[in-house]
């Protein structure tokens, strides 16, 4: 369960923008992080930095949409993400799941100085569909990411879809 506490604090100064935890990340989250970087690509963002010093945890769901956020820079031809000052524990989850080429590591968090003028994304008014659907998506985007997760998460993906495909074909009488 997230805490109340859990947040997800944006800054942009440029061409680059900033994306600090503070909590947990997770599938609650997600959504509002995903809202936030296809905006910030529309508007030719083209480098993220993701703080997460003060995250204890990231479920897959969540680091499914940092996958995400890195094949959308890809396909748009713009530039990396950088994970900052990631724990042991999520540098271990990121490496056992063969993602860490993926992204810049900068473990002592000398990419990006300071917090800045960081904002709050307000939290997340996702629909039980629209999160079933983002993390559908996640977890699509570790397996195209290493083709060795996809034992890690065929059944959550038939999971996904199966609910996925009750929610939006729910009709009632």
């Amino acid at each position: 369960m997230d805490s109340p506490t859990d947040a997800i604090l944006v800054a942009t100064i440029g061409n680059k923008a900033l994306i600090k935890i503070e909590g947990k990340g997770s599938f609650s989250n997600s959504p509002a992080l995903k809202q936030f970087y296809q905006t910030m690509i529309r508007e030719k963002i083209d480098e993220f930095f993701v703080d997460l010093r003060n995250c204890p945890a990231m479920d897959s769901t969540f680091l499914g949409t940092l996958v995400a956020l890195r094949s959308s820079l890809q396909r748009a031809g713009l530039g990396r993400v950088h994970l900052i000052c990631p724990n042991p524990r999520n540098l271990e989850v990121i490496r056992n799941l063969g993602i860490d080429s993926l992204f810049e590591m900068d473990l002592n968090g000398s990419s990006w100085p300071g917090l800045r003028d960081a904002q709050a994304l307000p939290p997340t008014t996702a629909s039980r569909a629209e999160l079933t659907q983002t993390s559908l998506e996640a977890h699509q985007s570790l397996v195209a990411a290493h083709p060795g997760n996809e034992i890690k998460f065929k059944h959550v993906i038939e999971f996904l879809k199966e609910d996925l495909d009750k929610l939006t074909n729910h009709r009632d009488p």
